[in-house]
């Protein structure tokens, strides 16, 4: 798994899908066969889970998507083919590992361009998982005046992502983002959490000094996340994204004064 340094302030980038023309693993054909490929390629959500996984885990294999039957008349298909909505055709799923015969998955729906190879999905999932992350802005509360025995609040400005959808080659994806904070107090302790830090009085990431001085606080963001694909995986993105950023607290000491 490769891992990024970013700064605190973080550059978004778009997110880029793959466009079928420029797809060199996955063609028509104008025989039964209506698309075949090579390598793994993710299959629509009527093939049984099993075959599903198969496909998707397949580097170096053949596949293949034949056709069951054409529409061409209002009787030509029955059955499951005849719950393909749109412009989705009902075809059968085949795949070949080197040295061995053809291997039927299933069948199922799928949209033009054919099944999405994995590769192209885990382009499209790293690049909406690198635009949507969030800049790191780390506080304490109080701002100053913080004192020994006293917590002081912190949070990084940040929040958990939504869970984000969307459509590839009119197969349903699903991005999970799980972030981790971890501080370090500039006392020798430091917390890992994956609450990003909240304002008084919900502390969610609090810190108490046993003495005064200013002390160096740093927060560090590990982003890392999955996606399923039509409901199969999870599948992890390949690379993590990792945010920084320090601030400094003073913490005083407390003094007691007499009233009359």
């Amino acid at each position: 798994m490769r891992v990024r340094f970013l700064p605190g302030t973080f550059v978004l980038v778009a997110a880029l899908l793959i466009p079928v023309a420029a797809r060199a693993d996955v063609i028509g054909d104008d025989e039964r066969d209506r698309y075949v490929g090579t390598g793994s390629v993710m299959l629509p959500g009527g093939v049984p889970d099993s075959g599903r996984r198969v496909a998707s885990d397949c580097p170096g294999c053949d596949w293949k998507a034949t056709i069951v039957c054409e529409m061409t008349s209002a009787s030509s298909c029955r059955g499951e083919a005849r719950l393909c909505q749109g412009d989705h055709e009902f075809l059968r799923f085949w795949v070949k590992r080197p040295g061995e015969e053809w291997q039927m998955l299933g069948m199922g729906c799928v949209g033009p361009g054919g099944p999405p190879p994995k590769e192209a999905v885990d382009r499209a999932a790293h690049d909406r998982f690198i635009a949507g992350l969030p800049r790191l802005a780390p506080r304490a509360q109080p701002p100053s005046g913080a004192l020994v025995a006293l917590p002081v609040g912190l949070r990084s400005g940040q929040s958990a992502v939504a869970d984000r959808e969307w459509d590839l080659l009119g197969v349903p994806v699903t991005l999970h983002v799980q972030p981790v904070w971890t501080w370090t107090f500039g006392d020798g302790t430091h917390l890992s959490t994956r609450e990003p830090g909240d304002r008084w009085p919900r502390l969610t990431v609090a810190h108490t000094y046993a003495h005064p001085g200013v002390y160096r606080v740093r927060v560090v963001t590990i982003w890392s996340a999955t996606y399923t694909v039509d409901g199969l995986g999870p599948f992890p993105v390949a690379e993590q994204i990792r945010q920084g950023r320090g601030l400094r607290v003073k913490v005083g000491e407390a003094r007691a004064v007499l009233v009359r």
